[in-house]
């Protein structure tokens, strides 16, 4: 009937898919078989961010001189080769380790175990310090947590603008 829509279901499996942004492209009646008073209105695009995105909380920094620190990948894809670097004094402060979480899958978590000696100062932790790994947030990679003795002050997100 005239004004009627109907919704339709496409499934499309991302396995596999490298970390990349898409353009979707939906079109109604390619061939024009159907007489329409506006054949302009038949087609639609969408960009598909299909991306890692990795995540870090002063929640995902656990323990004093033996720390566990959790990466997140709340992507629709795989991040590899995530490098984890930790600071004292700021991000660009002394860099006191740097490693890396080889796979994290899409929704999932990746762990690095570090031993460090000192305390009673404040770690920052970046993941992906130098945006090699293209995101769909780059600004959710970084926290920081009190390490040693004393009253723990964790601070909110801490985002690098370039």
């Amino acid at each position: 009937a005239g004004g009627a829509a109907q919704d339709v279901t496409l499934v499309w499996n991302i396995s596999g898919t490298a970390p990349v942004s898409y353009a979707l492209w939906a079109l109604a009646d390619p061939a024009n078989a159907i007489a329409e008073g506006d054949e302009t209105n038949n087609s639609g695009i969408l960009w598909a961010d299909l991306l890692p995105d990795l995540t870090l909380t002063s929640a995902d920094i656990q323990g004093e001189s033996l720390l566990t620190i959790t990466v997140r990948n709340n992507g629709y894809v795989t991040a590899t080769n995530v490098v984890v670097a930790l600071h004292r004094d700021g991000l660009a402060g002394t860099l006191l380790y740097s490693g890396t979480v080889g796979v994290i899958g899409p929704h999932s978590p990746g762990t690095l175990t570090v031993t460090l000696s000192a305390s009673n100062f404040m770690l920052y932790v970046e993941a992906d310090p130098a945006n090699a790994i293209a995101e769909t947030d780059e600004s959710n990679n970084a926290t920081a947590v009190m390490l040693g003795e004393g009253p723990k002050l964790y601070l909110p997100l801490i985002s690098r603008n370039e």
